[in-house]
């Protein structure tokens, strides 16, 4: 009888195990980006399956753009120039060097 209590009293704590009933993520990509093959229709061979997967890489890669031509130019200069400014430094080790923890 004890058993049978515990039981009925531990039941809605089951539902703490049970799966959300909403989808953990959510897609943001709408079905007029999908790019498909004629007709909607899966790729037939092994090439249309690599241009239309090259076509929906290279679309992403022209919307994701962060920085103009002339931002990377500028960009690509300055680090330049900050890496001929910087000093060396000398990291060798000479030969009979005592091991230091």
């Amino acid at each position: 009888m004890k058993i049978a209590a515990a039981a009925l009293l531990a039941l809605p704590l089951a539902s703490a195990f049970a799966p959300a009933a909403r989808p953990a993520f959510s897609s943001r990509l709408s079905m007029s980006e999908v790019i498909t093959g004629p007709d909607g229709k899966p790729a037939v061979s092994k090439q249309e399956d690599i241009d239309l997967t090259l076509a929906i890489i290279m679309a992403h890669d022209a919307r994701s753009v962060t920085v103009t031509a002339e931002q990377n130019a500028s960009q690509m200069t300055a680090a330049a120039a900050a890496a001929e400014e910087s000093e060396e430094v000398d990291v060798s080790i000479p030969y009979d060097a005592a091991a230091k923890l």
